[in-house]
């Protein structure tokens, strides 16, 4: 399936940025680290608090392989350790187009300086443990990444008004489905003028034809194909 998948590093702005363009494209949200929090019902230290760190990346994989069958397009924002696992990287690539928001040091750590969520960088150090995964992740999120935007240094729309413009590139608008029905009906009225006066009769009337388009691209594709023979 060809799902939105936005990774970054912590702090990024995945979960801000992802609920916008799921709001500007009319797609569902998913964040991962949520659902897995909601299967589990526990936080995400407390899961690793409980059961480790490779226990909770297990739930993460599952979960984004589950995404990959959904047939219906999402916006799935990864957490900022998903990238990371190797076993993941055949699954990501799968999801669909990835967006990598790349937050400078600077960006980054003030925006995690008050964050108590992420065990990661817990504790003392803090400022160190940023920039050393960091230093580790940003490689990784780059090679995965069909879309790379630069998190902090812009306005917010600003960030999402060129972030849209090259989804575009991955993801063009469709024809509008009232220019293919009356270009169906035309070609339909033109054939049956055609044939007015042969056995041939065509029986389907513009209510039956916009009811068969609006049923599923495949019922247009088998449409178009029976004018066409």
């Amino acid at each position: 399936m060809n799902h939105i998948v936005i990774i970054g590093f912590m702090g990024s702005g995945k979960t801000r940025v992802g609920k916008r363009l799921a709001k500007d494209f009319n797609l569902p949200f998913v964040d991962v680290d949520r659902v897995v929090s909601k299967k589990m019902n526990l936080t995400m230290k407390e899961i690793f608090d409980r059961f480790g760190e490779p226990f909770y990346r297990a739930l993460e994989t599952t979960v984004i392989k589950a995404l990959i069958d959904d047939p219906e397009q999402k916006i799935i924002s990864l957490g900022s350790g998903l990238p990371m696992q190797e076993q993941n990287a055949k699954y990501i690539k799968k999801l669909g187009t990835v967006v990598y928001l790349k937050g400078s040091y600077a960006t980054l750590k003030k925006r995690l300086e008050n964050s108590s969520s992420n065990p990661l960088i817990e504790g003392e150090d803090k400022e160190d443990k940023i920039r050393k995964l960091l230093k580790q992740r940003d490689p990784v999120y780059t090679k995965f990444a069909d879309v790379e935007m630069i998190t902090g240094d812009k306005p917010f729309e600003d960030l999402i008004g060129q972030l849209e413009e090259k989804l575009k590139t991955y993801y063009p608008e469709d024809v509008e489905l009232d220019d293919i029905i009356m270009s169906v009906y035309s070609l339909l009225n033109f054939t049956s003028i055609m044939f007015e006066y042969s056995s041939y009769q065509f029986d389907l009337d513009m209510s039956q034809i916009k009811t068969c388009l609006y049923e599923s691209k495949e019922n247009i594709e088998n449409m178009l194909q029976k004018i066409s023979n």
